[in-house]
């Protein structure tokens, strides 16, 4: 042992050794603490490993920084209990200056990353169709996990009203909602359902916040009147206008559903996915199938009156625990078939 090491153990400083564990000890703690952070943003093992080392930097330039303090000019026969202790405190000061900067660093790709996931959702919900497979077995409200809730947050109801072609309300008419929203910048989509009072009101009472964006799909089933959906985005602390609805009238089409042997499927659950005129698709979600759905009779067949001839209907037959998606132009006829086509 050197006379510097052993005049550091009478006055109180600690061997050099010892120094250089603490500060690896340092090293690894806050490495490990920032690649937990990152595996909980999505990034693969490896990668949050790298990137938490990438982001310390230079290990070896901070480990000889921290080391001069404790080794260099104040290595002198002079230094007692005291100057160890503040040569303590330096050493803690530089390993809690280069945390600093990391956690800032961190921080600021979280927020990125945040911000990309949120517009990539965002264009991915409004381009994507409805997910076949989810219609198997939908999923209960609530579908994205729960984020925790704003403490005394307002929170905002969305109302409407279903009218007719004459401008009568329509009492009794489903109304479906998907309701997309960005609490704390991590999406979640909810769907609920209601009907429209005796004067054709409808309303969901404190349903959103405008403390971030919200995007509302609200589709119409009214016996004897189109299906109808119509799509809202509203801003931050925008509140969102009323979804009225005016209707034309449908008519009644028995549709019977054959599987490709032309043999009727009796009990068998359709969904009316949209309707298209046009260019303007009146669609569901999956998460809302159960409130779009009918079973056929023993003849396999189902009556509907949301549609009206010239239009385009999107169908999902749950067939032997799968879903087929059929097209149907609608025709004039009172009595129309839903195919079912033979696997490929």
């Amino acid at each position: 042992m050197s006379i510097v090491q052993r005049l550091g153990y009478l006055t109180g400083a600690r061997p050099l050794s010892a120094i250089q564990e603490d500060i690896r000890s340092e090293f690894a703690f806050h490495i490990d603490a920032v690649t937990d952070e990152l595996l909980a943003q999505g990034l693969s093992p490896e990668a949050a490993k790298e990137e938490a080392e990438r982001r310390f930097g230079n290990q070896d330039n901070i480990r000889k920084e921290c080391q001069s303090i404790q080794t260099g000019p104040l290595r002198s026969l002079a230094r007692v209990g005291m100057i160890g202790g503040t040569i303590s405190l330096l050493i803690i000061g530089c390993l809690t200056y280069f945390l600093m900067v990391l956690v800032h660093q961190n921080q600021v790709l979280s927020e990125k990353l945040q911000y990309a996931k949120y517009q990539n959702q965002k264009s991915t919900d409004q381009a994507s169709e409805p997910s076949l497979v989810a219609l198997v077995n939908p999923e209960p409200s609530n579908t994205f996990p729960l984020v925790e809730p704003i403490q005394n947050e307002k929170k905002e109801s969305l109302r409407g009203k279903v009218m007719n072609a004459e401008g009568k309300p329509v009492p009794n008419a489903k109304v479906v909602l998907i309701h997309k929203s960005w609490p704390n910048s991590k999406f979640r989509m909810d769907n609920d359902v209601t009907e429209t009072d005796k004067a054709g009101n409808y309303l969901f009472a404190d349903l959103y916040s405008t403390s971030g964006d919200n995007e509302f799909l609200v589709t119409i089933f009214a016996q004897g009147n189109e299906m109808k959906s119509e799509y809202l985005s509203t801003k931050a602390k925008k509140k969102a206008s009323a979804i009225d609805f005016r209707l034309k009238p449908a008519k009644a089409i028995t549709f019977q559903v054959i599987d490709p042997d032309k043999k009727p499927l009796a009990e068998t659950d359709v969904v009316l996915l949209s309707r298209k005129v046009g260019t303007k698709e009146h669609m569901i979600y999956p998460a809302s199938s159960n409130d779009a759905k009918w079973s056929t009779d023993e003849k396999g067949k189902v009556e509907m009156n949301f549609l009206n001839e010239g239009e385009t209907a999107k169908f999902g037959v749950l067939i032997f625990g799968e879903i087929q998606t059929i097209e149907v132009k609608i025709s004039a006829e009172s009595e129309q078939v839903i195919s079912l086509q033979k696997k490929r």
